[in-house]
């Protein structure tokens, strides 16, 4: 998140909007993973699945975890770290182990012995879409002594849920919010959760409303009780968007972001979406 707010603070200073007010909207998607639609998460990912082979293995990496500790009066050597890593790409530029480790991991790591292991495997593409065909559309939950088939939305607690819904609302920004995605906005998220901020309020409100509608296609709907603004709107139905209660920080995924200079610190009161926040830990951005 920091990142992005500094690069976009930097973009704003180069265009000459850093004194122009700032815009800032948020909303999440009401129960994210179990509305995203199946098919059209599955044939999204079909079309990004481009090659027709991969290869996928695992490695151990062994690092000690530091200097001399003393236990029970003695001082005793700290039990080496061992990790099995994943890894993959095209099976087209498989190499050997050793240029595996010398292109990719010297140099990020240090302290840190590789060790090959007989875990290589290579993967078609017809496999990998028929073994996510059966991840997504036959995932069985067991209520009381029956099972019943999930047919809308994807696994809770599966290793894949997070990445497959990060990129199936990155098409929906794209297709959907492709207004929002400008030199003059900042479009953050962090799972189902959107932060919009903008030099153009009416960017901020065409942003509400769309989200607010509802897009069947994605599953998307979005209460506006969850909803928050620093400027007065309300929706097309006639709600009023509740206003952040600051008139300087706007509280965003456990964080505060200054709506003035968009510096970051952290909220440590966090009672509701409308309430005045504190400030601790603060980032600043020069």
């Amino acid at each position: 998140m920091f990142p992005k707010l500094a690069a976009f603070k930097l973009s704003l200073q180069g265009q000459g909007l850093s004194e122009s007010p700032l815009y800032f909207a948020k909303l999440d998607v009401q129960s994210c993973f179990d509305t995203i639609p199946q098919k059209r998460l599955l044939a999204m990912i079909d079309s990004l699945i481009s090659l027709q082979e991969y290869q996928t293995g695992r490695h151990v990496e062994i690092s000690p975890l530091g200097q001399l500790q003393r236990l029970d009066g003695q001082y005793a050597e700290p039990i080496p770290l061992k990790r099995y890593v994943a890894h993959s790409g095209p099976a087209n530029s498989v190499g050997s182990f050793d240029g595996l480790v010398r292109d990719k991991f010297v140099g990020a790591k240090t302290n840190t012995v590789f060790v090959d292991t007989a875990a290589q495997r290579f993967e078609t593409r017809d496999d990998l879409m028929q073994l996510l065909h059966e991840h997504v559309e036959r995932n069985l939950v067991k209520i009381g002594k029956r099972f019943y088939r999930q047919k809308t939305g994807i696994p809770q607690g599966s290793v894949l849920s997070t990445i497959l819904c990060n990129f199936f609302y990155a098409e929906l920004e794209r297709d959907v919010l492709s207004f929002a995605l400008g030199n003059d906005c900042l479009l953050l998220r962090l799972l189902d959760d959107f932060c919009l901020i903008t030099t153009d309020r009416e960017h901020a409100e065409r942003f509400v409303r769309v989200m607010h509608r509802g897009h069947a296609d994605y599953g998307v709907a979005v209460k506006t009780s969850k909803s928050l603004v620093n400027f007065d709107m309300s929706i097309d139905s006639g709600s009023t968007v509740p206003k952040c209660v600051s008139e300087v920080s706007f509280p965003y995924c456990g964080v505060l972001i200054n709506m003035h200079t968009l510096e970051v610190s952290k909220n440590s009161d966090r009672t509701g979406p409308t309430s005045e926040s504190g400030k601790e830990d603060a980032v600043e951005m020069g």
